[in-house]
């Protein structure tokens, strides 16, 4: 009985107000849709490439999380953050080490998958079946990865 008293406790803490450091450091907030807890415009300048990728898994991983337990809000909020999620200071060039031909070939193709694929989420978060949103989840995912593959791979 204690074990699921913890896991309660735990999944309560996740869900409720104790948001995570990556939620209070989101580098998504619009300038016109700014809420508490949420950066303003000012301070989205200046994240590293690093800080921008973890925002973005942090929100993927808060799609998930309402899928799995049919939170329609966790899945509107997170795909809004993908889809307008900053680019990194400086832009990407800075933290091309390899590949910058493949690379720019490449990346703004998945970068379009990833951006569509959050955009239809979030508008169509309070309409489609969990099915439908974890198929789009699955896309934003795979568009994730083949670009994580190109830049870090020779």
């Amino acid at each position: 009985m204690k074990h699921y008293l913890i896991v309660a406790a735990v999944l309560l803490a996740a869900m409720g107000t104790g948001a995570t450091a990556a939620e209070h450091t989101h580098a998504h907030a619009d300038a016109h849709t700014h809420t508490h807890g949420e950066p303003a415009e000012s301070e989205r300048a200046g994240l590293t490439l690093m800080q921008v990728m973890h925002d973005l898994a942090a929100n993927l991983n808060r799609i998930q999380w309402g899928i799995m337990t049919n939170n329609r809000y966790m899945v509107e909020q997170g795909a809004a953050a993908i889809a307008s999620h900053p680019m990194p200071h400086g832009g990407l060039k800075p933290y091309i080490k390899k590949n910058a031909d493949m690379i720019k070939d490449t990346i703004p193709v998945y970068d379009e998958q990833v951006h569509t694929t959050a955009a239809e989420m979030k508008e169509k978060a309070t309409t489609a079946t969990m099915l439908e949103l974890q198929k789009m989840a699955a896309t934003i995912g795979d568009g994730c990865v083949n670009c994580h593959d190109v830049f870090r791979n020779p």
